[in-house]
């Protein structure tokens, strides 16, 4: 698709990805909470912490290390330095993106589900007014005999 030079057809290439996100936006008034939670959740997993694994696993047996197209460069200290800074990744992000970053994420999500309900109230619709003003009405004016300080061009009848 990068190489197409058509807008047209990148376009409707991509609807079939905004439309969806776009409808879910408008469903729902706290979409960026769900996104940060999702991000906070998955993401941590699939950017971060699988690929550390795998590559651990993957490099576990003194065979499979002896016969890796690269080695890790000796300023990382060759397997040892690398498994070590595979398992810090892991734990950091286990800790600080999955366990603060996920409370923090689904909390504001449960807030933001208390404030504004699971969906949006109708956007077109005229604002209601609370129960205690709908039927209160505003005072009348005082009649105009009242006014003693009237301008100068309004006569009394």
């Amino acid at each position: 698709m990068h190489e197409c030079k058509s807008l047209c057809k990148r376009a409707a290439a991509r609807l079939p990805v905004v439309v969806p996100i776009w409808f879910l936006a408008i469903v729902f008034p706290f979409f960026g909470p769900i996104n940060s939670t999702v991000g906070s959740l998955l993401v941590s997993f699939t950017v971060y912490i699988i690929p550390a694994l795998a590559y651990m696993f993957t490099f576990k047996s003194a065979a499979a290390r002896e016969n890796a197209v690269e080695q890790p460069p000796k300023f990382f200290g060759r397997w040892v330095g690398a498994y070590v800074i595979n398992i810090f990744v892991v734990v950091w992000v286990l800790i600080v993106g999955f366990g603060f970053g996920g409370w923090a994420s689904v909390t504001n999500f449960i807030n933001q589900i208390d404030t504004f309900g699971l969906f949006t109230k109708c956007y077109q619709c005229a604002p209601q007014l609370p129960p205690h003003l709908a039927n209160a009405t505003a005072p009348l004016p005082p009649p105009m005999a009242n006014y003693t300080h009237l301008p100068p061009n309004v006569h009394h009848h």
